[in-house]
């Protein structure tokens, strides 16, 4: 194989490794965009290998090497990147003293469903999107939420009858 042959095949495989990684990335990162997605982890992920299978032409070892390389890419932006980024987006305390007047409620979450914390970012930002709450947080280390509402606008109820609350097990617990 000459030389410049090789480069062209090695520049190939990156390009094929890490538009994959990317792709199936997308499950962590829709979240901070779109309000409301739930769990794409399988359909962006099952993307990125079609992807690599159909541009790496079933080739043994452009397969292995662009694989290795999408599946670096995937495990950094899914459980390094986002989740560090999520951490500065999201706050993990409510300053309750503005909402201590008696006319608005505190409730905890639990919402073991979170794998991700995209989905704690989109988790807080369908809560407070809700008619009558106040503020929200979720924590993604905790898999748990606080929400501070005003009864006579909002139930509790209604607050974890949100569609992607139940997508991540939702439910109160104080």
């Amino acid at each position: 194989m000459a030389e410049k042959e090789y480069i062209e095949v090695n520049i190939r495989i990156l390009i094929i490794g890490l538009i994959s990684g990317v792709i199936a990335s997308l499950w962590a990162v829709f979240p901070f965009f779109v309000s409301g997605v739930g769990n794409l982890l399988y359909v962006t992920v099952a993307l990125g290998i079609f992807f690599l299978l159909m541009f790496g032409e079933f080739n043994k070892k452009t397969l292995i090497k662009s694989g290795s390389l999408a599946l670096g890419i995937f495990l950094l932006i899914s459980y390094v990147a986002v989740p560090f980024a999520s951490g500065l987006l999201v706050s993990d305390t409510i300053d309750t003293s503005q909402y201590n007047n008696g006319s608005y409620a505190k409730i905890n979450l639990a919402l073991p469903g979170l794998f991700c914390g995209g989905c704690a970012y989109s988790s807080e930002n369908a809560l407070k999107g809700t008619l009558g709450v106040m503020d929200a947080r979720v924590d993604f280390d905790s898999k748990s939420g606080v929400v501070v509402y005003d009864p006579s606008i909002v139930t509790p109820e209604e607050l974890v009858s949100n569609s992607l609350i139940q997508a991540y097990d939702g439910e109160i617990i104080g």
